[in-house]
């Protein structure tokens, strides 16, 4: 099994789904802790506008749509 010889897999999206699906849960539990403790006016602003992804995770496809579902907050 192991050799120097380089060789190639094939990685379907429900594998790297599963792969990321616990993560992915951690972050919006960890934004719903953090929605939960901020204080009303600002967090009238966020429901108002919404949450904005940065960064390369913000690239994974879906990761919009899955954290509006799971926190009742638009996001993009």
């Amino acid at each position: 099994l192991v050799t120097s010889r380089p060789t190639s897999v094939i990685v379907t999206g429900a594998e790297i789904r599963a792969a990321l699906s616990e993560v992915v849960n951690g972050i919006a539990a960890g934004i719903r802790v953090a929605l939960e403790n901020t204080p009303p006016e600002l967090g009238g602003d966020i429901m108002t506008r919404g949450i904005f992804l940065s960064g390369g995770g913000a690239l994974l496809r879906g990761l919009d749509a899955f954290l509006s579902y799971k926190l009742g907050v638009e996001v993009q």
